[in-house]
Order: structure tokens, then sequence, then C-alpha cells
């Protein structure tokens, strides 16, 4: 679908193939292919003097976070700030997006060891989702990152468990679907 976007010279059908190549190579794991495929969504966006557009919001979060897991953390703040920016522009203040780029944005703060932003960021993430229906993996997915941030600064603090089990409680929810997205969170 790249070649067939670039070859038509359709810049946004493109971008958002090169969204979706993000996400799947930081899935699989291809750091390399991910890497290249952000720097070629961000680039684009430029181009097209896209900047201010809530899909732009999304591809700089979806790139940031696959920069962040391929070991660019402090490269990724400069994607994270400016998804951050136009979410706000644009989105209701309970707006799921915002709890995404929340829990997303506290992983990075976790791997620069800025704990306190990663857990304030977590805390952020979980008032948002507790006012949306839904959303299970999501919550779990807060709670598992909050006991990523107080394992890394005690193996035996009590939160630990705590999040762990109320990670456990959401994943066996009956009210979660079984799906691709609960697989891969799980």
């Amino acid at each position: 679908w790249v070649k067939e976007a670039k070859n038509l010279g359709d810049e946004r059908g493109l971008l958002e193939m090169l969204n979706e190549e993000i996400g799947y190579f930081r899935r699989t794991g291809e750091s390399e292919k991910g890497i290249k495929a952000v720097r070629d969504a961000f680039t684009l966006i430029e181009k097209l003097d896209a900047e201010e557009l809530l899909s732009s919001a999304t591809v700089y979060l979806n790139g940031a976070t696959t920069m962040k897991a391929f070991g660019k953390a402090r490269e990724a703040m400069e994607y994270y700030e400016k998804a951050r920016e136009i979410y706000e522009k644009n989105l209701e203040p309970g707006d799921y997006r915002l709890a995404a780029y929340h829990n997303n944005i506290s992983s990075a703060y976790r791997e620069l060891g800025e704990y306190e932003n990663a857990e304030k960021a977590c805390f952020s993430a979980l008032g948002i989702l507790e006012k949306c229906d839904g959303y299970l993996g999501e919550r779990a997915v807060t709670h598992v990152n909050l006991a990523h941030i107080y394992y890394d600064n005690d193996p035996c603090d009590e939160r630990v468990y705590e999040h762990m089990d109320k990670a456990w409680e959401f994943l066996s929810s009956n009210e979660i679907p079984h799906d691709g997205n609960y697989a891969f969170i799980a």
C-alpha cells in the first residue's frame, strides 16, 4: 500500500500507511524499519504543512512511542509534546486519546528515570479512563505502568502488587472483549 500511495502521488494516503507501519514495526520489534517509518512520516507531515492537524497528533504519538520502544526516549519527547499541544487544542479534556497520550509518555518518563512525571502521567490517564465506558484493557496497562514505576524504585513496594492485582482484575473482567487488542495487552 505504501508503494501504491507513492505511485499515485497520494501523500495523505501515504501518511496513513506510514502510521500503520510505525505501529506494526514497533509490535514486531523491527527497529530499523520502524524508525525509518517514523522519520518518513514526520517529514511528510512537515511537507504537507499538517503539523496542527488532529490526525498528525496521532502520528506524532505513535511515532514517539515507537522511538521510545527502540531506545530513543529522549528524542521522542519533542514529538510527545507536539502531540499533546495538538490534542489539547482540539479535544475535550476527557477524550480517550489524551489518556493514550498520558499512558505512552509515562513509559518514556520512566525510561528516562523521571519517575514523578511518569506517575503523574499514569494518574492523568486513569482519571480520564475511569470516566470513559470500556477501555478496561487500557486501564490494566496503566496499572502495570504504575507497578513498573514503583518496582524500579523499590521491588518490595506494596504498590507494585496492588497495581498488578488491579491490572489483573481488569484483564479478567467478563466485560472486556477477548479480541486482538486484548491479546496484545495481555
